[in-house]
């Protein structure tokens, strides 16, 4: 590149230096110069037009190469930056949340059933009545304020009591100290509690307790599986 700017450069001069000596040909041949002319004044008039050539020639030089800097400069471009996506789960973190969702499923479907069972019972009126009132009087005396007793249903040989809690650590609370703590103030009886609801608001519980002397039902999916392992082989 610098090659063919000094070659536009000197044909630019070349081309200047051309025109002034066909100037001052032509200016002969309109006419001899006048013999009283100062010769002096002649070669200070030529020495400046050749001035005057150069620095045409040096400015049209120094645009040639400020043109060619910025043709050869090069643009940035503009790069968006990739944006960063969560990072896929392991297979072992994947494996645990499948299993947990599984267990959560097998837990919603056996208190369903025991929901079922529960509905199907027969009612012993007088001791459903009683034991209604100990079980609301006993958990009332011991849940905080962070937990509420929504409602007790009893049958003939077991309870329904529904709670809601505050937050998940409020209702293992009320599991530990109200359902089986050594102070609780209910009968000893079978107990089972399942979440069934979760949310911002809350936790619902559902828990259900036998009476003294009775055992829990096992719900159907547990009790069909029992009955395979302990058939004869």
């Amino acid at each position: 590149m610098r090659y063919r700017f000094m070659s536009g450069g000197a044909i630019g001069l070349f081309v200047a230096l051309a025109g002034v000596i066909y100037w001052k040909g032509g200016a002969s041949a309109r006419g001899p110069v006048h013999p009283q002319s100062n010769a002096s004044e002649q070669i200070e008039a030529l020495r400046s037009e050749l001035n005057e050539v150069k620095r045409n020639s040096a400015v049209s030089l120094v645009l040639a190469q400020a043109a060619s800097q910025r043709s050869l400069t090069p643009v940035a471009s503009t790069q968006v930056a990739p944006v960063a996506s969560a990072p896929a789960p392991t297979a072992t973190e994947q494996t645990e949340e499948d299993n947990a969702a599984t267990a959560r499923r097998v837990e919603i479907e056996q208190a369903e059933s025991l929901d079922r069972k529960f509905a199907a019972e027969p009612i012993d009126s007088e001791w459903a009545s009683r034991a209604s009132e100990d079980a609301k009087r006993a958990l009332l005396s011991e849940v905080s304020g962070d937990t509420s007793i929504k409602r007790v249903d009893c049958r003939s040989t077991w309870c329904r009591i529904e709670t809601f809690h505050e937050s998940l650590d409020s209702y293992k609370a009320f599991t530990q100290g109200s359902l089986l703590g050594h102070q609780r103030q209910l009968w000893n009886g079978d107990v089972t509690a399942t979440v069934r609801d979760e949310s911002e608001s809350g936790v619902t519980a559902v828990t259900f307790i036998t009476r003294e002397g009775h055992h829990m039902p096992m719900p159907d999916g547990v009790q069909a599986a029992a009955s395979a392992e302990g058939a004869p082989r």
